[in-house]
């Protein structure tokens, strides 16, 4: 590129969680990194993407080839004013029936302002013209619906359910109670604790959870995805064995 013009370049990678995090993390940052400092002068690169965890992550671990080589620049989520954007819209294309903002607001809230689920529950109610914004979202969020939430949590081992679920109620996952707990759910005469981190290290690869950078440092890991969240607490009374 750099050959072809004389103009400065500009790159934005999104999504950058995904190589920042994948089987090749290592080597392929490392060449990314070493191409990028040979260009200072006339390239410039955006790392952006949907996890703010996950990204933050790629350039704060210590030992991880692009360590302190971008600098954090939060932009300004989507809000009311989206969410006035959709209602118009929905205004048009149902002959006139009207979105409650104030509803919508608290679920796209709920849904950590990401507008690609949001807008599917919107969808929800369009196609059915007696349903609430509520109720488009708990279609949404129905476990016999496929969606990546649905996948995610049905090709999880049954090990790793119980994982995730002990890390989204916020119970110390590898606690006496905690193991008890997931002994019980699985059917198992006992869960060792070793098996529940390495659950969570799967579900770590899987981009299911992260690991808490603020106030512990990375020693404790979070669910990583509002929307999975949601998923999780309208599906509460889901077994964990398959």
């Amino acid at each position: 590129m750099l050959e072809e013009t004389r103009q400065d370049v500009l790159l934005v990678f999104d999504e950058f969680q995904a190589v920042g995090t994948g089987p090749e993390a290592e080597p392929s940052s490392a060449a990314l990194r070493a191409a990028l400092a040979q260009t200072t002068t006339r390239v410039g690169a955006i790392f952006s993407g949907s996890s703010e965890t996950l990204l933050l992550q790629t350039f704060s671990r210590a030992k991880a080839p692009l360590y302190g080589f971008a600098n954090p620049e939060p932009y300004p989520l989507l809000g009311e004013d989206f969410i006035g954007h959709v209602a118009q819209k929905y205004r048009l294309a149902t002959g006139g029936r009207e979105l409650n903002q104030v509803e919508a607001l608290r679920v796209f809230d709920l849904l950590g302002r990401q507008p690609e689920p949001f807008l599917n529950a919107v969808a929800n109610t369009m196609s059915n013209p007696k349903w609430t914004l509520e109720q488009g979202l708990d279609a949404m969020l129905d476990p016999a619906v496929r969606n990546k939430w649905t996948i995610n949590w049905f090709t999880l081992t049954d090990l790793q359910r119980a994982a995730l679920r002990l890390l989204f109620e916020g119970r110390a996952p590898t606690s006496a109670d905690s193991l008890e707990w997931a002994a019980r759910a699985l059917g198992e005469t006992k869960v060792q604790a070793s098996s529940i981190t390495r659950a969570m290290e799967a579900l770590e690869g899987k981009g299911l959870v992260a690991r808490d950078y603020g106030q512990t440092g990375g020693k404790r890991f979070v669910v990583s995805d509002p929307v999975m969240e949601a998923w999780l607490t309208r599906n509460r009374a889901l077994p964990l064995r398959q």
